[in-house]
């Protein structure tokens, strides 16, 4: 694999304003040449600066408004910056870049575009220009949403409205999916603070709509809904005991080639000495919408104290469908053959391998709260989703 440097100590692929007002620009004719070049299969990029054309372009500017200058140097510094960005983007050939240290405001641009980027823990970010009122672009409102786990929310959001510890907070804002409300809810347990959550992710049946604007006012006006978990008590093969919390379901899973084979306890009578399925779940009304939904059980309301036992592909009993069950229920469930038919158990994303039996009931010391924007709280939801 032969690789071309594309920017070294002195970038070559870059654009310098010297202070006489002299532009030197090299706007990514190297791109081209190492393009063309049958040798080079890619091109690597150890950092770069902007050579403090900010500065340059921000007195350049200046006297264009002022009369003294007829902005020609910093229509050429946005034409051919933008030019370079694209052209990096847009690059055939694997384009690295190692960012280390501090990147700021045209580093970014010759840097985070490039089709491999290798950040280490001694980055810092930073655009700069926007204390001078420069306009902060160089591509970063198209790649900074597109960043993994939220990064770019995260900062336009922490740079409107005010950040503190968790410890010293009134609500919480969770950014992304379904998956990830959960796991907040679960993390922040113990503080017994709101959570309001913005769907950045693929599903978001537990999130309000993303928007940076008047978020004050929208928590402001949220409103609260509290759901208890589900806690489980699993008992594995080797004797030991597992406890987890599950805000959506606990479910028992084949884990194995041939069907699982349960026993069924409701509040220690056996309701159903056999059942030959793929697995059976337990579910909040809260989490009747996710997997419960999925495996054909019933959308439960909220507030109506009750928990959805579904079975998923039962084969005996055939036709039977589940059960509802009221939310003080104790159900334990026991794995039959548990050696040839081996089953796991879920706690939402908690697994637990080759269990023996397990012991689900609703926990209501633990209470979660989830704040929602008026009229699209978690009752409104769940009508909505059976007329979908």
């Amino acid at each position: 694999f032969n690789v071309a440097g594309v920017a070294t100590t002195v970038p070559p692929v870059q654009i310098s304003l010297q202070r006489d007002g002299k532009v030197l620009v090299n706007s990514g004719d190297r791109l081209f040449r190492l393009n063309a070049d049958g040798s080079v299969d890619g091109s690597f990029n150890p950092g770069s600066g902007a050579n403090g054309t900010v500065r340059a372009v921000a007195i350049d500017a200046k006297a264009a408004r002022e009369g003294k200058s007829d902005g020609a140097l910093t229509r050429t510094f946005f034409r051919e910056e933008y030019t370079l960005n694209h052209r990096i983007f847009t690059f055939p050939k694997p384009y690295i870049s190692l960012i280390n240290g501090i990147v700021m405001g045209g580093g970014k641009g010759v840097s985070a575009h490039g089709s491999h980027r290798v950040v280490t823990e001694n980055t810092l970010f930073a655009m700069p220009e926007t204390n001078i009122g420069f306009f902060p672009d160089v591509g970063g409102g198209y790649f900074l949403p597109r960043c993994p786990g939220q990064t770019g929310a995260y900062l336009a959001l922490t740079a409107i409205y005010p950040h503190v510890p968790t410890d010293e907070a009134e609500a919480i804002v969770a950014l992304g999916g379904d998956g990830f409300m959960l796991q907040t809810l679960h993390d922040t347990q113990k503080l017994k603070l709101p959570v309001y959550g913005m769907n950045c992710g693929t599903i978001g049946f537990l999130m309000n709509v993303f928007s940076g604007e008047a978020l004050m006012e929208r928590l402001g006006a949220a409103e609260e809904a509290t759901i208890n978990p589900l806690s489980m008590k699993a008992t594995s093969a080797d004797g030991s005991i597992t406890k987890a919390l599950a805000i959506n379901e606990v479910s028992l899973l084949r884990a194995g080639p041939q069907a699982a084979k349960l026993r069924i306890f409701i509040d220690g009578k056996e309701r159903m000495p056999e059942l030959v399925c793929d697995g059976v779940l337990i579910a909040t009304p809260a989490g009747s919408t996710a997997y419960n939904y999925s495996a054909h059980g019933p959308i439960i309301p909220i507030g109506s104290e009750v928990l959805a036992l579904t079975p998923m592909a039962a084969f005996r009993p055939r036709r039977w469908r589940g059960a509802l069950l009221p939310k003080s229920a104790v159900v334990r469930i026991e794995v039959l053959e548990p050696e040839k038919r081996p089953v796991r158990a879920d706690a939402d994303t908690r697994a637990v391998p080759e269990v023996v039996s397990v012991e689900i009931r609703s926990e209501p010391k633990v209470r979660h709260r989830i704040l929602f924007d008026p009229g699209h709280g978690l009752e409104e939801r769940l009508i909505v989703e059976q007329f979908a």
